[in-house]
């Protein structure tokens, strides 16, 4: 029996329940206003607002403004597509890593929320600092829109700070797993587990953050049978991604230089 096979046999039951989850996620998060949102929106806002130094007052139905940077964060920079990318990454990830600890891996989905729910907050945050500030730069620069229109600038920036921030994400948890909660005696639970690519690979971020960000709605669209700007999306999306893979493998392959003392 393959990796795969064994791990749908002994713990479909949790992955029935996350997969519910999520789909219970995306539902909620399309049928939403920034009202409701404002769980993710507030702190984000406080935090954008704490660092830039600018007020951000709350509007009713529409979201946080600030009028001295004349920026909105409304509903669509909640973060919440990132938030559930996130949930489904740790907790499909990295559940039979953690099966020497059962009460964990009961509480295994809370617990992811929680963590997405906090690093999505501090990404969301470098995203609109970023979303703010660049543009302003590349305007005074004369490189906007002469270089890249508004719209190409805004997917591209939350292509390149999402997508990282979710490889780190999954880089951070695979080591703490590692070091602070599986035992010494046991690097992973099975033999399969030990060189199974479904435990280890780095593409595991790339399958979620693709799959959400562009197979979920490609599905839309073709039950919609309406394809306008989709293919240059789905073709800025792919090419960003690649090129950070792409870095962050030639970083990882580098030889440590070891200062003799």
């Amino acid at each position: 029996m393959t990796p795969l096979k064994t791990l749908l046999k002994q713990y479909y039951y949790y992955y029935l329940i996350g997969a519910v989850f999520l789909i219970v996620m995306k539902l909620f998060a399309e049928s939403t206003d920034a009202d409701t949102l404002r769980f993710l929106l507030a702190p984000v806002s406080g935090l954008v607002s704490l660092i830039c130094g600018a007020p951000f007052l709350w509007e009713p139905h529409a979201g946080y403004v600030s009028h001295d940077l004349r920026f909105l964060i409304a509903a669509s920079c909640s973060g919440i597509n990132f938030m559930m990318i996130a949930v489904g990454m740790l907790f499909f990830s990295f559940l039979h890593r953690i099966s020497v600890h059962k009460v964990l891996q009961s509480l295994w989905l809370p617990v992811s929320l929680i963590l997405a729910y906090c690093y999505t907050i501090l990404t969301n945050a470098v995203r609109i600092l970023i979303a703010i500030y660049l543009p302003l730069y590349l305007k005074k620069q004369g490189l906007l829109p002469a270089l890249l229109s508004p719209d190409t600038l805004h997917t591209l920036i939350g292509t390149v700070v999402y997508f990282s921030s979710l490889l780190f994400f999954y880089s951070l948890t695979d080591k703490v797993i590692n070091k602070r909660i599986l035992p010494s005696s046991c690097k992973y639970c099975t033999a399969e587990a030990t060189h199974s690519l479904l435990c280890r690979s780095t593409l595991l971020p790339l399958f979620w953050y693709v799959g959400i960000v562009l197979g979920l709605p490609l599905f839309s669209r073709i039950l919609q049978r309406n394809f306008s700007g989709f293919g240059s999306y789905t073709l800025l999306v792919l090419g960003s991604c690649f090129v950070i893979y792409l870095l962050r493998k030639l970083i990882s392959a580098m030889p440590v230089r070891k200062h003799p003392r």
